[in-house]
């Protein structure tokens, strides 16, 4: 599994500030030129990426976003070798809409449903060289921190480890999925 980690924001009513990091190392013999993610909330919902880098650095190049399909193209500032390792940040805001399924919200119940919203790695066939579009997703760790308001109840697929009041009133809570293929969560007021 590779690590997934993301900052979620719920504190303001059918609005999800989302800062995510995705760690990856090409494991492949070839070169890495861009890669292939899966971004299934751009296909779901509202989704306006504010901010791409990789190991810090801002994205150099044009990426390619096809809400339709859900998948996001990102050709790299510079080739990834094998064996290296590259982080990538991505910032987005979900807009999301108000009702009942996998990425909703219902702010008349200050409820929020979230689940399988996250980029992640299209799967890469090394005899076509290609990244594969159709891909299960593989396993992955994540952990995420979750701000809400403190009068909010979580319920969420992994384990939760801290929680924490922050200054401002609000609550931080930290949730870890290893070894997972799905993740999700919701809140609502107690």
């Amino acid at each position: 599994p590779y690590p997934i980690q993301f900052d979620v924001n719920i504190l303001e009513a059918g609005r999800m500030p989302v800062v995510e990091q995705i760690t990856y190392t090409n494991v492949q013999q070839q070169m890495q030129q861009s890669l292939l993610l899966h971004f299934p909330a751009a296909a779901m919902v509202e989704c306006d990426l504010t901010r791409l880098t990789y190991d810090g650095l801002l994205n150099e190049n044009p990426y390619e976003l096809d809400r339709q399909a859900g998948l996001l193209t990102l050709p790299l500032n510079q080739p990834l070798l094998p064996g290296q390792t590259l982080r990538i940040t991505l910032a987005y805001n979900l807009t999301l809409p108000e009702g009942s399924g996998t990425l909703t919200a219902r702010p008349a119940d200050s409820a929020l449903v979230a689940s399988d919203f996250y980029a992640y790695l299209a799967a890469y066939d090394p005899a076509t060289e290609q990244w594969l579009s159709q891909s299960a997703q593989a396993m992955v760790d994540i952990t995420a921190n979750i701000t809400m308001p403190a009068d909010y109840a979580l319920a969420n697929s992994g384990m939760q480890s801290n929680r924490a009041t922050l200054s401002t009133g609000n609550l931080r809570v930290l949730v870890e999925d290893l070894s997972s293929r799905r993740f999700g969560f919701a809140t609502g007021s107690d």
